[in-house]
């Protein structure tokens, strides 16, 4: 009888979710995956009102950064979450004046609980695939020209942190984390880099009629504008091995909020993936590995 290890089982585990999930995205998109990415959500957030934003996006970062300090306890975790609470409410405040319909108008809606957990859970699913590939082969490419690999120093506190702490750490990394930045990201400067792209296009093709180079086109305007934001959500992250699976990540919860204007979307699917990540941990701290 053929007997595997652990390792082995979970390779082929990881493989079999590779192909599901690429199989599945192909199928997605030739069957339409792309409707209603092109749809606009309505608002009248100015140049003004992005510098407005990013300012306290800075403001935000620099309290949490000196409110965490080297070795952060319970207290500084409160402290962080207060600070993203303030962060969010603002930031609500702000846009429910500049989206049509308010906060409705922002993805906020009234929506039915189970079909959205369920449409985030499908999302997750294939986007963790694709981003796990790409995480592989950087992890392969990194150790294959000696890169020492790079682990995000919140896991490694978590794994030797209190009872206290650890529930502190992780009400702040599932919940206040992603509502934070998917406001930020998603719901600000995502809609806003469509709009850029989008006005930027018709510039171009109010200059270029005759010639036919640029054509309207806002599935496309929709998809630059998720990438630009998932490249800026990487670079925030600063974990320069994990830039190119953050992208793919980011990607997915920014084509998520576009097709479904939903912001308990990316929301949700974030809170899942950050929340997978401590699971993962805190078993293996329990496994004794």
């Amino acid at each position: 009888m053929l007997a595997f290890s652990e390792n082995e089982i979970i390779g082929v585990i990881n493989i079999l979710w590779y192909i599901a999930g690429i199989s599945i995205l192909i199928g997605w998109f030739k069957s339409g995956g792309n409707k209603n990415v092109g749809q606009t959500i309505s608002h009248s957030l100015a140049d003004e009102d992005m510098i407005a934003v990013v300012l306290g996006f800075l403001f935000a970062s620099f309290a949490i950064a000196k409110i965490s300090g080297e070795n952060p306890g319970v207290n500084n975790y409160i402290g962080m979450i207060v600070v993203k609470i303030a962060f969010c409410i603002a930031a609500l405040f702000f846009v429910g004046k500049r989206f049509k319909a308010g906060l409705v108008g922002f993805g906020f809606a009234g929506q039915k609980i189970i079909p959205t957990v369920l449409q985030t859970i499908k999302h997750l699913f294939v986007v963790l695939a694709v981003m796990n590939l790409v995480l592989t082969a950087t992890v392969a490419i990194a150790e294959k020209f000696g890169f020492p690999i790079q682990e995000h120093a919140a896991l490694d506190q978590l794994r030797n942190a209190g009872p206290d702490l650890k529930i502190a750490m992780v009400f702040a990394i599932v919940v206040f984390t992603p509502l934070f930045e998917e406001i930020l990201f998603r719901g600000i400067l995502q809609n806003y880099m469509i709009s850029s792209v989008r006005r930027a296009r018709q510039t171009l093709c109010s200059y270029n009629k005759d010639l036919g180079l640029f054509v309207e086109n806002h599935v496309v305007d929709s998809w630059v504008g998720i990438i630009i934001t998932s490249v800026l959500f990487a670079i925030v992250h600063a974990d320069i091995q994990h830039w190119p699976a953050l992208i793919v990540l980011s990607m997915g919860f920014g084509y998520c909020y576009q097709k479904n204007r939903n912001i308990w979307c990316p929301i949700l699917m974030h809170a899942l993936f950050n929340g997978s990540v401590v699971a993962l941990n805190l078993l293996n701290v329990s496994a004794g590995n």
